[in-house]
């Protein structure tokens, strides 16, 4: 979902005119980097009409070792998930459903407050708690590929994350 969040707000974010760059010269920029935080890319990360500085590069690299356990943990989870629940149906103890189902909706509803009261605050203390170094606070003179990545897109993948656990 996240490359159709993103094309359908090119023009709502104005990209073009904060980068200067065409709607394909973005969407090549930007797949260029999801592509690079995919478990199956190999080699270094270069991004199209973009110069990444070192401490760029080096953000890009800790947010792809958060994409690949985040890649592993899913299918690995939900295969454990399912082979567990099966146990658990064919034994008659499904209790625990409940309350995971309770812990869930806390966790859903907690997340989503603060995600969505204060967006600008919880981006960045997920940016502290995830990162052990600053480089994610990019400077747009420096690191113009910044610009690509606002916000703005960022809460609105929150948003569809949010309404699939929902509807999941």
């Amino acid at each position: 979902f996240v490359p159709l969040i993103y094309k359908a707000n090119i023009d709502g974010f104005a990209l073009n005119r904060v980068t200067g760059l065409s709607n394909d010269q973005i969407v090549t920029s930007f797949t260029t980097i999801c592509q690079y935080l995919s478990i199956f890319h190999h080699g270094p990360l270069q991004v199209p009409y973009f110069t990444l500085s070192k401490h760029a590069l080096i953000h890009f690299a800790d947010v792809r070792k958060v994409m690949i356990v985040l890649q592993l943990y899913l299918p690995i989870g939900a295969v454990l998930a399912f082979f567990l629940i099966q146990k658990a149906i064919k034994e008659r103890e499904v209790s625990y459903l409940k309350l995971t189902a309770i812990i869930s909706a806390l966790i859903l509803i907690f997340f989503g407050f603060v995600g969505l009261s204060d967006f600008s605050s919880a981006f960045t203390m997920m940016h502290q708690l995830l990162f052990h170094n600053n480089y994610w606070l990019m400077d747009p003179l420096v690191d113009p590929v910044i610009n690509i990545f606002p916000e703005e897109f960022f809460k609105l993948c929150l948003i569809a994350i949010l309404i699939i656990i929902i509807v999941i």
